[in-house]
């Protein structure tokens, strides 16, 4: 059966917004994984429930921060096994978080990278992390790589000996004001059996107030 999968840059902790509240519970009813970045304090939960139903919550907040804005978390009901977290290599306390899902074996990972020129240092270390786990098995990767997609397909090795990932974006900017594309997927291993979206009409509605716009992908 098709698995789908979300990215979402919440900007704080999305029960602090009736609205934000609204758009998660919308989404995780919708998709079988829900990727959270800048989850502020439900990075610190173990579980959260919507209309009687209660998702599991894999989470890990920025260590050393000021504040916990930038904590990141995955929530979903299916099973799976879970990886310890990742520390990205420059992104000041910061974690990439990965699970293995038990029903489609699909390693599934969301990070939060920092941003500039540290943002492509942070993504390859991660991938290259998962890729370490993964023994050669499917890989899908959402979250807010604070960096535009690279070129599609995209080799983190050596023209000697690749390492071949594929990119799914929305296509169009995902982050305002700055009208950046930051938020999509990498994965391998991998059939797309929907096409990646993003919420319209715009970030104040259809992101209920974070500046993110969210990215869906589905595989089957």
């Amino acid at each position: 059966m098709p698995l789908s999968f979300v990215t979402w840059n919440s900007q704080g902790d999305p029960r602090n917004s009736p609205a934000k509240t609204a758009q998660l519970n919308n989404l995780l009813t919708a998709h079988g994984y829900v990727l959270v970045q800048e989850a502020g304090a439900l990075a610190a939960q173990a579980s959260y429930t919507v209309l009687g139903v209660q998702y599991t919550i894999l989470s890990e907040q920025q260590a050393g921060a000021f504040n916990n804005r930038c904590g990141t978390a995955i929530l979903t009901r299916r099973n799976f096994v879970a990886f310890a977290p990742y520390t990205l290599p420059n992104s000041n306390g910061r974690f990439g978080l990965s699970l293995r899902d038990t029903g489609m074996g699909v390693i599934v990972g969301t990070l939060h990278s920092n941003a500039a020129a540290n943002a492509g240092v942070d993504r390859t270390g991660f991938l290259q992390h998962l890729d370490r786990n993964a023994n050669g098995g499917p890989v899908m990767v959402g979250g807010d790589f604070n960096a535009v997609p690279p070129p599609n397909p995209f080799n983190i090795g050596t023209f000697a000996r690749p390492d071949i990932w594929e990119v799914y974006a929305s296509g169009g900017p995902t982050q305002f004001p700055g009208g950046l594309e930051l938020d999509y997927f990498i994965g391998r291993g991998v059939v797309v059996a929907g096409a990646v979206a993003r919420d319209t009409p715009g970030v104040a509605a259809g992101s209920a107030g974070s500046d993110h716009k969210w990215v869906t992908v589905t595989i089957s």
